[in-house]
């Protein structure tokens, strides 16, 4: 039998709904919400998740680079949109064009992109990024008076907004999380003293989760309303008779303990499993978990189904996903790597229905 052509991502937006009134429930009420849509809403498709998002309430939306901001205008996405990344002077132009809100992190970027916008006549909202302890992006504190002068000087920068990010908001555990929180509040009571700032942001959605005192007037929403939507399925494409000791896949990795029948999925690396799950995670198939067995190819990957239970062609087989035993932080923890990861790594040929 040909195999099928791809495997499918259910999207659920009742769960999304409902992770997304949960973290507004963690907040405030008047805190705002900034949906991080970057890398193509995390794999889910960022056109329909930024809509998605927008109708929930979102004040804002957010992106890692200019490519992906640009994409949401051509889209006639009209909310606010935070850049990440700092823009590149080939990139102010573009910035001003599409009214998005640049960061902020050095003063030769601050200086360039307010000539920039002085030149054009138009204005640019910024955010300024400071860097408490992640060590990625983000000034030092003691270059914030320096980008503040800068850009509050300029008639046509509104300093619109100041935040941090945690580096192991996920775990409890960690004191590095309350020495940020303190570093950025200090920030935050010296910078306001000169100005004043609209937005003022630092948790993540484990920040969400586990700091209150993190919340500010705006939190940044992520995982926390994709980890329990996304469902991925392939379906059974052909199903073999092994012989005890016969192997499967490339370099053999795998030796049947007893006769047996071995079913091939299409989807493999490709499509976002990775090599590193080979022999070590579990598919669903009928409500019954099943190991998957050899090492995972760029198209398919192989399951031990047994001799005896009731499986053919064309079963549906469950990765992760709300409606499974299997979810989708288990299901990484067994390829040994985080959520996002499975998300940002599921390929084009994976399909996207929105449920």
């Amino acid at each position: 039998m040909r195999l099928p052509a791809h495997a499918t991502a259910r999207i659920n937006f009742f769960q999304y709904d409902q992770a997304f009134e949960h973290a507004r429930d963690l907040v405030e009420p008047d805190t705002a919400i900034m949906c991080v849509v970057k890398a193509n809403a995390y794999g889910l498709g960022v056109e329909p998740v930024a809509r998605r998002a927008l109708q929930n309430g979102a004040e804002f939306l957010a992106v890692a680079y200019l490519s992906e901001a640009i994409e949401l205008r051509n889209l006639s996405i009209i909310a606010k949109i935070l850049v990440f990344t700092e823009p590149e002077p080939s990139e102010y132009a573009e910035f001003i064009a599409h009214q998005l809100t640049a960061t902020i992190y050095t003063p030769e970027t601050a200086q360039g992109l307010a000539a920039a916008c002085l030149q054009a006549g138009k204005s640019l909202d910024v955010h300024i990024n400071v860097d408490t302890g992640m060590s990625r992006l983000g000034c030092l504190p003691e270059t914030v008076p320096t980008l503040m002068s800068i850009l509050s000087g300029s008639p046509c920068i509104r300093l619109s907004g100041l935040f941090s990010h945690f580096a192991c908001s996920d775990d409890v555990n960690s004191p590095k999380n309350q020495q940020q929180l303190t570093r950025f509040n200090e920030v935050v009571k010296s910078a306001s003293a000169q100005h004043r700032f609209d937005w003022i942001h630092m948790a993540n959605s484990a920040g969400i989760l586990n700091y209150p005192d993190a919340k500010f007037n705006m939190v940044r929403m992520g995982i926390l309303t994709y980890i329990n939507c996304v469902q991925l399925e392939s379906s059974i494409g052909a199903i073999r008779h092994l012989k005890a000791g016969e192997t499967v896949s490339y370099n053999a990795t795998y030796a049947c303990q007893t006769d047996t029948r071995i079913a091939t999925i299409p989807i493999g690396y490709a499509d976002g499993i990775p090599i590193s799950a080979s022999n070590k995670i579990e598919v669903e198939i009928n409500g019954k978990r099943y190991p998957q067995v050899g090492r995972v190819t760029m198209d398919s990957l192989m399951v031990d189904i047994g001799s005896t239970d009731a499986i053919s062609i064309g079963n549906t087989v469950v990765f992760f996903g709300p409606n499974s035993t299997i979810s989708l932080a288990d299901f990484a923890t067994q390829c040994g790597t985080i959520p996002y990861e499975i998300l940002c790594r599921m390929g084009s040929r994976v399909t996207r229905v929105y449920e």
